[in-house]
């Protein structure tokens, strides 16, 4: 069923929208994290304890806990544990960005896992930056980037159009265990701002479904004529020029920042990164140059740079729409990326 592996080479955070509260969702012993079943935790509590509850609720400011003013959950109150990695002493963790999971057995058991689409996404992203970054000549000033790309990447088929990527499947990875997840604190680069969350743990190996064969027999039986087909078929050559473009630009951006951990960093990562297993960059905090063509304006202002005109704006003008920060570790690692194995 799974024919490729992603290992992660950094942290990776893919959030499902929520955000977990000390007030009711968690408590921290030691470095643990446990997270709390609140409705297991309702229903074991005596009707006094329920008073107090509903009184404390009304007036229940951020960063108070109700386990501090009710009880402590039992055991099997908790749904699953994670390890606070982090290099702050006393730090005060109030809110954790969750990572997405499903639910496993009848027993309530939780997994961690990669969604299909995340990956789908960076690979459609690559093949649009390489066919692109080859043919300038596709922008159209007077359209959006989005346009731009359902205009290239699909066919006109019996008087019909036909999305490419359509059949390009990459189901959600397999389930892992809670124990690959720990709460990182991520920071941005010179400044104080921080946010905890829930990550995928470094060296953390996943299997995924990706049906790239079974797409390019489709094709093939359609029959279809277009200039970009043999660049969506090597979706994986594409997967490492994207890639090698992203680690040439932060390898320099550190260099100047004078951030030599992060430098040789993606020294390191340059050795890693292979058109036959190639490196993604997928989740949250993976930074404006790994989920845009923000690396096109860079290449070439005169060329892309009407892509990143501000549309809406009163003068039309161009916009610079480089970042200046990144977000990292505290122990300096860039998060997100990962490499694509293929299974034999």
């Amino acid at each position: 069923m799974y024919n490729y592996r992603l290992k992660t080479l950094t942290p990776i955070h893919i959030g499902n929208g929520n955000k977990l509260s000390n007030n009711f969702d968690y408590f921290i012993k030691g470095t643990q994290i446990n997270v709390i079943s609140f409705d297991r935790y309702i229903s074991n509590l005596s009707e006094d304890e329920i008073s107090k509850l509903e009184s404390y609720i009304e007036t229940l400011e951020k960063g108070n806990s109700i386990f501090d003013l009710i009880r402590k959950p039992k055991y099997e109150e908790i749904k699953y544990s994670v390890i606070l990695n982090t290099q702050t002493p006393n730090p005060k963790v109030r809110e954790i960005a969750e990572h997405i999971k499903t639910v496993l057995n009848e027993k309530g058991e939780y997994g961690a896992y990669i969604p299909g689409s995340t990956v789908k996404g960076f690979i459609r992203l690559a093949i649009f930056y390489k066919i692109l970054k080859e043919n300038a000549d596709l922008v159209n000033c007077d359209e959006d980037i989005k346009r731009t790309e359902d205009r290239i990447l699909s066919v006109e088929l019996q008087k019909q159009t036909l999305k490419l990527m359509t059949y390009f499947k990459v189901a959600d990875s397999e389930p892992i265990s809670t124990k690959n997840l720990e709460v990182r604190n991520v920071i941005i680069t010179n400044n104080k701002i921080s946010e905890f969350a829930e990550v995928i743990k470094k060296d953390t190996e996943i299997k995924i479904s990706i049906e790239d064969k079974e797409f390019q027999e489709k094709l093939g039986k359609l029959g279809l004529k277009s200039k970009y087909l043999e660049t969506i078929k090597n979706w994986k050559e594409a997967c490492y020029e994207f890639s090698k473009s992203i680690i040439e630009y932060e390898k320099e951006f550190f260099k100047k920042k004078g951030l030599v951990k992060l430098q040789n960093f993606y020294k390191d990562l340059e050795d890693k990164n292979s058109p036959k297993a190639p490196l993604l960059r997928i989740g949250k905090y993976k930074g404006k140059i790994s989920q845009t063509l923000v690396l096109l304006y860079e290449a070439n202002k005169e060329k892309y740079g009407c892509l990143f005109e501000d549309k809406k704006g009163k003068n039309n003008k161009n916009i610079n729409p480089l970042t200046k920060t990144r977000r990292i570790t505290e122990d300096s690692l860039p998060l997100g990326w990962v490499k694509l194995e293929e299974l034999n």
